[in-house]
């Protein structure tokens, strides 16, 4: 398997088919993990397990974004979740330092290319949620991946024929790494670039970004419109602060990084 190229603003989505026959585990693989299995029969399930851990790993990854925080994560599942979680967690097995979850769910579709497959998902494939992951500390990417790989070809894991993580971000290191992973161990693994994400950065105050990231020219102008604006009706920039749900605020308030800063088996 060869991934094309991904463009700079790409989002990725590694996807293939693995007979559960054909997907062996790598023989006798000394891991520096312990993995943890959480699945849909688990007491308390794995969100709720993992719940005072999983942001601070989340701040501990290469991609700390949002749409991966406990809150997102759950909320999503709660309203738009089908078929049966399924989350693996893997502990360092020195002293129990929770450095890997893959948040996964079990369907089985009635229409499209893997109709009637059982197919694992990541939480929150494929809509609303725009940059999804194994969520993994860095420098643990590859003993996560490959413990992963052996907890999915063992008799421990849930028949299944297709693992799809879908909206991986371009320099996600699963998008990169993760396809040699599985092939070494006889999954089929296709890789293809999935959507577009235009980015555009924006500085924390409005002056900033006047100087910054607008020419000269338009400078002046912009400021000659709103100075008439100003002039001629009663026009002016303001924060507006209203009161909102507890959850949306929590929500808000994860999706800062601590610091300035898809794809199926």
């Amino acid at each position: 398997m060869a991934p094309a190229a991904p463009q700079p603003d790409a989002t990725g989505d590694v996807a293939g088919d693995a007979a559960p026959a054909g997907c062996t585990p790598a023989a006798a693989t000394p891991h520096a993990v312990r993995t943890v299995v959480f699945g849909p029969d688990s007491t308390p399930n794995g969100f709720a397990a993992l719940k005072t851990e999983w942001n601070a790993l989340l701040q501990r990854s290469r991609f700390n974004t949002l749409f991966l925080t406990y809150e997102w994560q759950t909320t999503w599942w709660a309203y738009l979740g089908e078929g049966e979680l399924w989350i693996v967690a893997m502990r360092r097995a020195d002293t129990d330092e929770l450095v890997g979850i893959a948040p996964l769910y079990r369907v089985v579709n009635d229409d499209g290319p893997w109709a009637g497959k059982p197919k694992l998902n990541i939480v929150g494939c494929i809509e609303v949620s725009d940059y999804l992951d194994i969520i993994v500390a860095q420098g643990w990417e590859g003993t996560v991946y490959a413990a992963l790989r052996d907890w999915l070809c063992s008799d421990e894991a849930p028949a299944w024929e297709v693992l799809d993580l879908c909206n991986l971000p371009q320099d996600s290191l699963t998008y990169r790494d993760l396809p040699s992973v599985f092939t070494g161990s006889g999954c089929d693994v296709q890789v293809s670039q999935e959507d577009t994400a235009p980015q555009f950065a924006l500085p924390l105050h409005y002056e900033t970004y006047l100087q910054e990231q607008v020419d000269k020219k338009q400078r002046g102008e912009i400021r000659r419109k709103q100075r008439r604006a100003e002039r001629e009706a009663m026009a002016h920039f303001y924060c507006r602060r209203t009161t909102w749900p507890p959850r949306s605020t929590t929500l808000w308030r994860c999706s800062a990084p601590a610091a300035p800063t898809r794809p199926s088996l």
